[in-house]
């Protein structure tokens, strides 16, 4: 038992000797004092990073939302296309109709946004019901010249896709998979243009009217009688004598005057007063009014009749996608 006692003695003692020993280097390491020269530095000590969350590119809302979204690679257009689509869409004469959206949820109208940036709102924000997505728009010019009436006009075509966001199933193991296109429309078509008259034109035809005219000259004949006298004079009665009053046209003075119009009217090439007296704006300015005008033609002829179509098969279920109650 003693030997057993003394073995037991002993191991407790290096224990508590080891453990002694160990906390007597940590503390001797952190008070030691700097290196001298020629001595090798202390390693560094490693900094480990700590990982950042990544911005979250989510617009929440308190209350229920539908954007309007247009794509394409022309950010300025397509806000404006957008923002045409919104005003349509919350038209006063639209809202006395409760089958038609939208009604409940604010309209956003997101020119610059990305199918990414959608289902990236879609997938985090239980509010966002669904967009309006105009597909790319194609548009084309033309410029008809009838010499004295000059026309500009712009066509756009494009089609809409509406996409639902569905937030009661489980959650997402990637984007996209939450929302789905449930309506597409036909490609719709709209266009605008504006006519000017050329002044121009017209100053030249009259030019070469005054250029090649003949002059004219017009003839005045005036009678004056004179009485008769007793005795007759030697050289006869005398009763009437005939004058004669020409007027000519003085062409060369119109000629300068038509001339000067001319110059001053040049438009085309000078810049001058004929390239914008009844212009109408821009190419782009064009482009947004055919854009919206092609968007009236969709809502008139291809979604508002669906909607009241839905309402009018069942009118207790109304809309099987949802987007009419928008």
């Amino acid at each position: 038992m003693c030997i057993k006692r003394m073995r037991v003695i002993l191991f407790n003692a290096t224990l508590v000797a080891f453990v002694l020993g160990v906390a007597w280097t940590a503390s001797a390491d952190e008070q030691a004092p700097p290196a001298g020269p020629g001595t090798a530095p202390a390693p560094a000590a490693t900094v480990v990073a700590v990982p950042t969350r990544p911005p979250d590119l989510t617009i929440h809302f308190q209350h229920d939302v539908v954007f309007a979204i247009s794509l394409g690679t022309d950010t300025a257009t397509g806000a404006k296309i957008a923002t045409s689509f919104a005003q349509r869409l919350r038209d006063k004469s639209r809202l006395k109709d409760t089958r038609l959206p939208v009604h409940d949820a604010w309209i956003i109208p997101q020119g610059g946004w990305s199918l990414a940036n959608y289902l990236q709102q879609c997938a985090e924000d239980p509010h966002t019901r669904g967009a309006f997505i105009v597909l790319p728009p194609s548009s084309a010019q033309a410029q008809l010249n009838w010499i004295v009436l000059l026309q500009n006009t712009t066509t756009t075509s494009f089609s809409v896709m509406i996409a639902v966001c569905d937030h009661t199933g489980p959650r997402l193991a990637r984007l996209g998979d939450n929302s789905s296109v449930v309506w597409a429309s036909d490609p719709t078509t709209g266009k605008y243009g504006r006519s000017q008259v050329e002044i121009f034109p017209l100053a030249i035809l009259t030019s070469v009217y005054l250029a090649f005219a003949p002059q004219k000259t017009y003839q005045t004949t005036t009678t004056v009688v004179y009485p008769t006298v007793a005795p007759i004079p030697a050289t006869g009665e005398r009763s009437n004598v005939a004058t004669l009053v020409s007027s000519v046209q003085n062409g060369q003075s119109a000629g300068a005057i038509q001339s000067n119009v001319v110059t001053a009217f040049a438009g085309t090439a000078g810049g001058g007063l004929g390239s914008t007296i009844g212009a109408g704006g821009g190419v782009d300015l064009h482009l947004t009014h055919a854009a919206d005008d092609a968007i009236g033609h969709l809502l008139d002829e291809q979604l508002d009749p669906y909607c009241q179509q839905q309402y009018t098969l069942s009118p207790d279920v109304f809309d099987p996608h949802g987007f009419c109650h928008w």
